[in-house]
This record gives C-alpha cells, sequence and structure tokens, in this order.
C-alpha cells in the first residue's frame, strides 16, 4: 500500500549537499520546537561544514515543521504525511536557488506527493485525497512508529 510513499530517509547527505543550503534539516531535535526554537538552537551536524552561523551572516536555510501540530521530532524511517510543511529562510524567497531546490525535491519525492509553494515555506501534500485511507493508514503508521520509538511531540 505504501509503495509509493518516501520516508525521511530520502534525505541522504549527497542530496542536501546539492542543496548549497547553509543548513538544512528534515526534523527538530528531542526537546525542541517551533514555537520556542528555530534554526539557529539545532546542532552543527544540520549546518554545512558543521560549523554555525549567525543570523547576521543571512544564511541560506531549510527546516520541516513535521510533526502533526507543526513541531517535534521525527525518524528516518517514518513516512513522510501529508502534515510536511518547510519553512526556509527570506533570502531564499523568489530565487533561481529555491526553484532548483523545489524542482529537485518534487523529482526525489515521486508523483504521490505534490509540493505547493508559499510565500513562507514549502508544503507536502499526498496527491490523494485527505479522507483516503491509504492517508489514514500512514497517519497511524507513523503515530504507531512515533511511539514505538519514544519519539515525543510538543506543543
Amino acid at each position: 500500500m505504501f509503495e509509493s510513499l518516501k520516508t525521511y530517509r530520502i534525505f541522504t547527505e549527497e542530496w542536501i549537499d546539492t542543496l548549497e543550503l547553509d543548513f538544512f534539516a528534515y526534523t527538530y531535535e528531542d526537546g525542541k520546537c517551533s514555537c520556542c526554537h528555530d534554526v539557529y538552537d539545532l546542532s552543527e551536524k544540520n549546518w554545512r561544514g558543521g560549523l554555525k552561523k549567525m543570523p547576521s551572516e543571512n544564511p541560506k536555510w531549510m527546516l520541516f515543521n513535521n510533526a502533526d501540530n507543526l513541531v517535534g521530532e521525527v525518524n528516518e524511517s517514518m513516512f513522510i504525511n501529508a502534515y510536511t510543511f518547510i519553512r526556509f529562510s527570506d533570502n531564499l524567497n523568489d530565487t533561481e536557488q529555491l526553484t532548483h531546490i523545489v524542482n529537485s525535491l518534487q523529482q526525489l519525492l515521486g508523483d504521490a506527493y505534490k509540493l505547493d509553494l508559499e510565500s513562507s515555506g514549502l508544503s507536502i501534500l499526498f496527491v490523494n485525497d485527505r479522507n483516503d485511507s491509504q492517508f489514514i493508514s500512514v497517519k497511524e503508521y507513523n503515530e504507531a512508529f512515533r511511539s514505538e520509538c519514544g519519539l515525543r511531540y510538543y506543543t
């Protein structure tokens, strides 16, 4: 049933390097959420070359808000579902680099997903209707997987 769907495992270091961003993360870290934290609070491993930048350096970044309430932590084995929203830095808006990133991401995700570009970020949606059984099954799978792994969401 999930053959056309992707897990967060698709975001390899090699693919991320092609984006030429200063920061990329597909998940918040344990204990951090979007209401209280941003890219500057996350670990060095998400920064290009392991070197954090300061806001004054105007870095280019992308960060997934990836829980049902748009905060939290996911595991690379979880499916990318219809609640996925990606925030990006203002300096990426309306650039050729962002167009390249969107096209590359769409190619990576395949036909099961549609990307919707907004001024504040990028939504990843199932092509299927939100009430469809596949959507519900993936949501239930992710919730079960998350609870088995001890991953938590924060409000």
